[in-house]
């Protein structure tokens, strides 16, 4: 739950440097002070209390990756490109789409159990 929380902020605050008009690098220098701060203040002592493998720390380090990687590269294409207006209101539905399945699959990694 702890790394769900983290993947969490680390979006909602990567999101919210790149909409105030911070530049992608110290939108990123930002979050890493955020995330360091979040993990000293979860952690310590260090690395003697973190409780997950090396193989689930790598998996979580290239999740927050990835999805810093397409949440920029949809800022960047909404900063370059001028849309029509019809394709705005599309793209903003599919983007709010998008992050409520991102929210979802945080929370239900295994999918919402229902049976079709």
């Amino acid at each position: 739950m702890r790394d769900r929380i983290l993947i969490l902020l680390s979006v909602v605050v990567f999101i919210v440097l790149l909409s105030l008009g911070a530049t992608p690098f110290w939108s990123l220098f930002i979050l890493l002070f955020v995330l360091l701060g979040y993990l000293g203040l979860q952690y310590p002592s260090g690395v003697s209390e973190w409780n997950t493998d090396k193989k689930e720390s790598a998996y979580l380090i290239m999740t927050l990756a990835v999805i810093l990687l397409i949440i920029y590269l949809v800022y960047t294409v909404f900063t370059i490109i001028t849309f029509p207006p019809v394709v705005v209101l599309l793209a903003w539905g599919a983007g709010l789409g998008l992050a409520g399945l991102f929210i979802l699959s945080i929370f239900y990694p295994r999918g919402l159990g229902v049976k079709m």
